[in-house]
Formats: structure tokens, C-alpha cells, sequence
């Protein structure tokens, strides 16, 4: 599958994207469509930075690729959580890249990460540092708290045990002090 990602034009990606994605939705037995899914974000995404234009008003792109990862999370009930949540973080980085002004779709992302480990926090302790890597991508793009403030579902995520909370602080204030150190 990664072949045709890699072989197969945008615009080519854009007109068969449910089908492609109903076919990694599949179970397929030991397949990790992590990689697979992962990758056709991170192409259409660069896609679509490249010329928000090159994107048919037609296609959203973040909620067709929400609601997959989301059948295919719920489909593979044995998916480790480390891959639960790159998928989840691709989804964050496909929304802060291609729709950055929509911060609902982070706090979307968030809000489903919440429901899938918040049943499960035991889960989600043996994955606290990927856990943190993701709530990072947010803080380090807005760089700003008083925007990380408006995640509604960011807090509860960050309040997991075992999630580096020194760090995200740090990062925040840092920025806070010296934003033209950093950009976006």
C-alpha cells in the first residue's frame, strides 16, 4: 500500500481517497495500516500547504480522515496504543497544517483521544511519553497558553499520570518569554 502512496499523483490520491481508506478500514490480520495511514496524511497534507487551492472545496480532508482513523480504531481492537495515538497525532498535525485557524479540529482529535484512553488509564500509563510527544504538538505550533487554555479536552489529557507536564510548561512559558526564538 505505502508503493501506491509513493507512485500514485495527489490528484490521483484526492478522487480515491474513501476507497483507499475503506480498504485499510478492513481487518486485514497482522497489517499496521499505522504506517499506511500515517503516510497519506503527511503526503496530502504537504499537498494541500503546498496550495491550499490544490484541495476541491468538496473534499474535507480532515473530517474524511477523522472518521476513518476512527472506524479503522474502532475496527482493530487489538491496535497497540502507541499506534492509536501517532494516528491520532497525524491527525492533529494534518489539522494544525492544512486548517490552521480551525482549532475545533484539535480539540476534536483531543476529545476522542480522551474517550479511548479515559476507559482505559492503565492503557494509557504504558504509553505516557507518546501520549506527552503528542499533547506537545499543539504547544509547540500555537506556542501560546492562553490558545492551549481553549482546547477544552486538552487539560483532561494532560492531567494522565505519567505525562511530562515540566516539559509542556516550560516549552509554553519559554515562548511566552522569547517568541522570537521560536516560530511557527
Amino acid at each position: 500500500m505505502d508503493c501506491i502512496i509513493q507512485v500514485f499523483p495527489d490528484e490521483f490520491h484526492l478522487k480515491t481517497l474513501d476507497t483507499f481508506l475503506d480498504t485499510c478500514c478492513q481487518p486485514q490480520g497482522t497489517v499496521n495500516v499505522r504506517n499506511i495511514i500515517i503516510s497519506i496524511i503527511g503526503r496530502l497534507s504537504n499537498y494541500a500547504q503546498a496550495d491550499p487551492n490544490n484541495i476541491p472545496e468538496d473534499i474535507e480532508l480532515f473530517q474524511i480522515f477523522s472518521g476513518k482513523v476512527t472506524q479503522i480504531i474502532q475496527s482493530r481492537t487489538e491496535m497497540p496504543p502507541e499506534d492509536i495515538l501517532a494516528l491520532q497525532s497525524a491527525l492533529i498535525k494534518l489539522a494544525l497544517n492544512v486548517y490552521p485557524a480551525e482549532t475545533n479540529y484539535v480539540d476534536q482529535v483531543l476529545q476522542n483521544t480522551f474517550s479511548i484512553f479515559n476507559d482505559e488509564k492503565s492503557r494509557a500509563k504504558g504509553c505516557s511519553a507518546e501520549l506527552s510527544r503528542m499533547l506537545r504538538v499543539p504547544i509547540d505550533h500555537y506556542g501560546d497558553i492562553l490558545t492551549i487554555i481553549q482546547l477544552e479536552h486538552f487539560t483532561p489529557l494532560f492531567s494522565f499520570p505519567g505525562i511530562q507536564k515540566q516539559e509542556g510548561a516550560v516549552r509554553l512559558s519559554d515562548r511566552e518569554r522569547y517568541p522570537d526564538r521560536h516560530t511557527n
